[in-house]
């Protein structure tokens, strides 16, 4: 369903035209004795509201590039999920694995030997 949702957006913004629920809109605004949209819902409601008009395009571009990561980030978790599902562990049998450059020292910091630590706390 999100992929025909999708599409439909896609084939408006390219095609240049409006949804047929402003078409809907119009012709109710109209037939109460109100003025019809000047332009389409998002330039006359959002537009200039949430952001200013003369950086449309760039919130434009700023939406598409969030959706292509968000859909991005999607196929790599279902990937990861299928990767897991094949090598029979499930979700509650995952090990954290810690890479080496993040491992922790269990030691005195650096500089601090374990007898010059003990008489620091001695005094």
């Amino acid at each position: 369903m999100h992929l025909v949702a999708v599409g439909w957006g896609v084939v408006l913004i390219a095609a240049g035209t409006n949804c047929p629920l402003t078409y809907v809109e119009d012709r109710l605004r109209r037939g109460a004795g109100q003025p019809g949209l000047p332009r389409g819902f998002i330039d006359t409601y959002i537009e200039g509201v949430l952001y200013p008009a003369r950086h449309a395009e760039r919130a434009r571009m700023l939406a598409g590039a969030v959706i292509v990561l968000s859909w991005l980030g999607a196929y790599r978790c279902g990937a990861r999920r299928r990767a897991t599902s094949a090598t029979g562990r499930d979700d509650g049998e995952r090990r954290a694995e810690v890479p080496a450059s993040v491992a922790v020292s269990v030691g005195p910091p650096r500089g601090i030997t374990r007898e010059r630590g003990r008489r620091a706390r001695a005094r």
